[in-house]
């Protein structure tokens, strides 16, 4: 389902492991499809993976006939991603339904639970109120 939301995110294999009003986290494992030639996870395929993970975060909180998309992205790398990856997004409530820009964070962490990367996600937003 999610890849017919966004047909980028069907070029990685993740799961996601924990999904509710404003939270989303989710799994991915370091495989050679997404592996770059220093034999760490490729900085795409960490977009797209804290993208989606953020965005489903996002998606929770709107109403029916809310919108949003997302105007820019930021991505600092902290460290090489290998392995076992997780990302998570905790994204509050909107306490102004006149908010036409959000923005939102995803952190996305190694199996030793390092941070690999941060992403700043900025959604432009109509909130409906319904």
């Amino acid at each position: 389902m999610i890849g017919i939301a966004n047909p980028y995110s069907r070029s990685i294999n993740f799961r996601f492991i924990e999904l509710a009003k404003g939270k989303a986290c989710g799994v991915m494992k370091e495989t050679k499809q997404i592996r770059n030639p220093f034999r760490s996870v490729h900085a795409g395929a960490l977009i797209t993976f804290g993208e989606t993970v953020g965005a489903i975060a996002f998606f929770t909180l709107l109403g029916k006939k809310d919108r949003a998309i997302l105007t820019d992205i930021h991505c600092e790398y902290i460290k090489k991603a290998k392995g076992f990856l997780t990302a998570t997004s905790l994204v509050p409530e909107f306490k102004d339904s006149h908010v036409d820009l959000v923005v939102t964070e995803v952190i996305i962490k190694d199996g030793t639970f390092d941070t690999v990367a941060k992403l700043s996600l900025t959604w432009k937003t109509e909130l409906k109120g319904e």
